[in-house]
């Protein structure tokens, strides 16, 4: 492992790989870092906020290939709508979030993250919207397992067991415990 002492623009000495010197990883001492970060807080002030952390994450999941998300996200053609690559545009268009419960929800999975398709959501309204529930249609409604379970007073499991056993979901709503 070689290493390079190296003399910043802004004058600093820095430890470098050499590595990092031949890929251009290393552009600064930090200082360039430093100074978005001051720039960011500077033009809002809500630099390390909920708001600001929802938004930092989701641009992430959408435009960083090196994320451990991107995959579910930017690779599936999760976009996030030019207006909001401005965290103040963002913040203009979402407001705060409600409270400390709540965190950012497309409401469309398929969809962008924009104005018209997200909305501060709580857990367990995000929960009902995941890609990986089963929605069941009866009497021309449709609703995810744990809404109809609610809804006909049973518990989501009890439900879940007796389709599993070959139910339909009238029966399994229907039928007394």
């Amino acid at each position: 492992l070689l290493l390079w002492l190296c003399k910043c623009q802004c004058g600093n000495l820095t430890i470098v790989t050499g590595n990092r010197l031949r890929t251009k990883n290393s552009q600064s001492c930090g200082c360039l870092r430093r100074d978005i970060a001051r720039t960011i807080n500077k033009k809002h002030g809500k630099s390390r906020t909920p708001e600001h952390n929802a938004w930092y994450n989701m641009m992430q999941r959408c435009h960083n290939k090196s994320h451990p998300y991107y995959h579910y996200y930017g690779e599936r053609g999760i976009y996030v709508t030019d207006r909001w690559h401005d965290f103040s545009s963002f913040l203009s268009d979402m407001g705060e979030r409600p409270t400390k419960n709540h965190t950012l929800e497309r409401k469309d999975n398929c969809g962008p993250y924009s104005h018209e398709n997200c909305i501060w959501a709580t857990f367990s309204t995000q929960a009902r919207n995941k890609r990986s529930n089963r929605l069941f249609t009866w009497n021309e409604q449709t609703h995810c397992l744990t809404d109809w379970a609610l809804l006909y007073r049973k518990k989501p499991n009890t439900v879940l067991c007796r389709l599993r056993r070959g139910w339909t979901l009238e029966k399994a709503l229907t039928t007394p415990v």
